[in-house]
């Protein structure tokens, strides 16, 4: 249960994405038979189907298929309740569609740290998105009269495709690391972490600057709305200091005529017209403060970038005008296998070590190391995959180069490859 905690925030990014990915999928469908319930039965599915994939990352194994079935059950029972089945039987492909969802992520929950989705899906999921918003955008051009609400289906379809590209980007930024390490060695911690930051900020910079118009729009208005409020501010302060207003007397024609002159806005008084100046003058010098400000911070910002990117710009200088140098690396294993005589032989074959002390790991790097002595024709040159077949040179390199755990099982298979070796 701890490994399945552990593992879980990982794991649970896989579900989510293609979640993310299939949503299109549904609103498509449900657009074209019940426009009503567009978001509601959307999120319903894919909130539903969420919980299941979650909830199957943590339990045990025997459990996961009840759990699919349970999911698969509810998937059917919620389309024959809400949804216009009769008539509109391809709707039908939404509970067919989460139900092969979830049961392609019940094996997710016993993978390793190593084991990543098939980019396929991340490929297959962008090309569904990409039809679907093409489809509406060629709906709006023609003019063609849309039973839902066009606004919420856009908002639904951008967020999701937003955490779709995210949780990509992030899989295929793991599965990379994976590959550049060749399932021998785990990426360092801070190597990840350090991937990790650099691809969230990518995504956030493509993001802004594909939303600057919306931006610009919004501060725009944001401005429109904070030099209005210090007018509103600057008459609601003068209107304190107004004359008060008389009050109505008997009636008579003078009378009438002097309460309906009291009617009218009355005329600012010197005192309202001084204020008001004073109001402005403050706000203006407030405003060309924080401007001063927001440029000195910008200043100070835009020459620790600048100094950075002269150095990085001096670094990629020697690095173009530096010549190749081949330099060679022995990984062989640290032990040196070199040509002995028969008696120095002899005597490392008789030394015999308890092998029952040792770790699974220990095992297999002794058995090979064991293995190299018999064979004398072996050149000092040769690797272990010139010598052993795939699979146990696999578990040899595991076991010299990796930090990953040998299990017995592992260590017992080594044993039976190099048995008649």
């Amino acid at each position: 249960m701890k490994k399945r905690l552990q593992d879980f925030p990982r794991k649970m990014q896989h579900s989510l994405m293609m979640i993310a990915g299939m949503l299109p999928m549904a609103l498509f469908l449900l657009a074209e038979g019940f426009p009503t319930g567009l978001i509601s039965i959307s999120l319903l599915y894919s909130g539903l189907s969420l919980l299941l994939a979650w909830t199957c990352l943590l339990v045990p194994g025997k459990l996961r298929w009840l759990f699919g079935c349970i999911g698969t059950t509810l998937f059917f029972g919620i389309a024959f309740w809400l949804l216009p089945i009769r008539g509109k039987y391809y709707l039908l492909i939404l509970p067919v569609a989460y139900s092969a969802l979830l049961v392609l992520t019940l094996p997710m929950g016993g993978w390793n740290r190593e084991d990543e989705l098939s980019p396929v899906w991340a490929v297959a999921c962008a090309v569904l998105h990409l039809l679907v918003y093409l489809h509406l955008r060629f709906a709006q051009r023609n003019g063609e009269s849309l039973l839902f609400d066009e606004r919420a289906f856009s908002l639904l379809l951008t967020v999701s495709f937003l955490l779709f590209l995210l949780l990509a980007m992030l899989a295929l930024n793991r599965l990379s690391l994976t590959y550049a390490s060749q399932h021998r060695v785990q990426v360092p911690l801070n190597m990840r972490r350090r991937n990790k930051v650099l691809t969230i900020g990518l995504f956030l910079f493509a993001v802004i600057m594909a939303a600057l118009p919306a931006i610009g729009a919004f501060l725009s208005r944001l401005w429109e709305e904070f030099t209005s409020s210090i007018a509103r501010f600057v008459n609601w302060f003068g209107s304190l200091f107004s004359p008060a207003e008389s009050a109505g007397g008997g009636g008579g024609g003078a009378d009438m005529t002097a309460s309906l002159g009291a009617l009218e806005t009355p005329e600012p008084t010197l005192f309202q017209i001084i204020v008001e100046k004073i109001l402005f003058a403050l706000a203006f010098v407030a405003g060309i403060a924080l401007l001063i400000w927001m440029g000195y911070e910008l200043w100070q910002k835009g020459k620790r970038l600048f100094r950075w990117l002269w150095k990085r710009f001096e670094w990629f200088t020697s690095a173009v005008a530096k010549d190749y140098e081949d330099e060679v690396t022995d990984t062989r294993d640290e032990a040196q296998y070199e040509k002995t005589s028969a008696l120095q032989r002899l005597k490392k074959r008789l030394v015999r070590v308890d092998e029952s002390k040792l770790s699974p790991k220990q095992r297999v790097r002794y058995r090979y190391q064991r293995l190299r002595m018999k064979h004398e024709e072996w050149q000092p040159s040769d690797t272990v995959r010139d010598t052993l077949p795939m699979e146990a040179a696999q578990l040899y390199e595991r076991a010299r180069y990796g930090n990953q755990t040998i299990t017995e099982e592992e260590a017992q298979q080594f044993k039976e490859e190099i048995r008649w070796i």
